[in-house]
């Protein structure tokens, strides 16, 4: 990792992804929230780890976000989600993936996961699948 490179942090992880990034690496972060005093309450944290010069904190949408916003006003490295099925907000990461790649992630660049570490299972339900078909088939 590079000190030029930047860090869009998307995820519901409370702004931890973009605080572990600018503390430990020295990555110029954003951590997006959906609430004033959310984003206020990062900042403080920010200060008091003394990389408040490497992250910055805003409480919007991130389908709203222009590249001047982000971090060094450029295009993220690294888009922080949380993975499919996992609330955000009140929004689907289906819902930003394509304002992410179009708009806000820097050719080349990865989208990641909030946390490290996935479980999967497989589950075979007829309740659940009807919750997710088209009815009728249209």
């Amino acid at each position: 990792m590079s000190s030029e490179q930047t860090v869009l942090d998307c995820s519901g992880n409370a702004g931890l992804p973009a605080l572990f990034a600018s503390k430990q690496h020295g990555l110029h972060t954003l951590a997006m929230t959906r609430r004033n005093e959310f984003a206020r309450v990062l900042r403080q944290v920010a200060v008091d780890n003394g990389v408040e010069q490497l992250m910055e904190a805003y409480a919007a949408d991130p389908r709203d976000l222009l590249e001047i916003l982000l971090p060094l006003e450029k295009r993220a490295d690294i888009v922080v989600v949380d993975p499919p099925g996992t609330p955000l907000h009140g929004l689907s990461p289906f819902a930003l993936l394509p304002v992410i790649h179009e708009r806000l992630l820097k050719e080349g660049g990865q989208v990641v996961p909030g946390g490290a570490c996935f479980e999967v299972g497989l589950v075979e339900s007829h309740d659940l699948a009807q919750m997710f078909s088209v009815p009728q088939g249209r």
